[in-house]
């Protein structure tokens, strides 16, 4: 899942962000979240349909079915995490940092809404909250590739590139197909001068995006490349 966030890069909510910059990244919760086996199997269909009409980008019908779930399901994390990523994707960014903060509250120890609630704070130039949000889902999930590399969007974004850097290594380490990750690290490259690390990973990223694809995501690696 993925979430637009700003020019063409993502912090990707599994979650996103867009630019000629990195690339954040946001997830659905419809798994990993603490599940009664009390709850109605109704709320779970809710659930469950909420994440297609998601993936589908309608984001009202996923927040019909989140908040349905929910009057079913007071307690329900996954389905106030997943509203709140809908929410961010409509630009409800108040109510998505709401919702993310009850997921919190009922089941504190899922990375994924951790990663997804760094990322809106990304969105919003909260670094600092970015980079604590990134911080706990990589305490809960030392392999999270998808948190490294928002956390080192966050660093970059707020001028630590030499941190910038480690996470985005680390993010391919834990993935070698990460894309995003290799795209990233190009950028912090070339920020840092390191015109020819840079081309190498906007290269690997191209060749990632292509073999995945991801057209927009190749041609926009390739512009790079072709500026170095």
């Amino acid at each position: 899942m993925a979430m637009k966030v700003i020019g063409r890069c993502f912090l990707g909510l599994t979650v996103v962000v867009w630019l000629a910059m990195p690339v954040l990244a946001n997830e659905e919760n419809n798994e990993g979240t603490s599940v009664s086996s009390a709850r109605n199997n109704r709320a779970d269909e809710l659930l469950e349909s909420g994440l297609v009409k998601y993936q589908k980008n309608d984001y009202l019908g996923a927040i019909a079915d989140y908040n349905a779930a929910i009057q079913i399901d007071p307690n329900y994390a996954a389905a106030y995490s997943n509203r709140g990523n809908a929410k961010a994707e409509r630009g409800d960014r108040a109510g998505a940092l709401t919702d993310f903060g009850r997921a919190i509250q009922l089941n504190p120890n899922d990375p994924v809404t951790y990663n997804n609630r760094g990322a809106v704070h990304w969105e919003m130039n909260n670094w600092a909250k970015a980079i604590a949000d990134f911080d706990r889902a990589l305490t809960l999930n030392s392999s999270y590739a998808k948190a490294y590399n928002n956390r080192g969007l966050a660093y970059l974004s707020s001028g630590n590139s030499s941190q910038a850097l480690i996470d985005f290594t680390k993010a391919i380490e834990m993935n070698s197909q990460y894309g995003r990750a290799y795209y990233n690290r190009g950028d912090a490259r070339e920020r840092a001068g390191d015109r020819s690390g840079a081309k190498q990973d906007f290269q690997k990223a191209a060749e990632l995006y292509q073999q995945q694809g991801r057209i927009s995501d190749y041609q926009e690696a390739i512009k790079r490349v072709r500026r170095l």
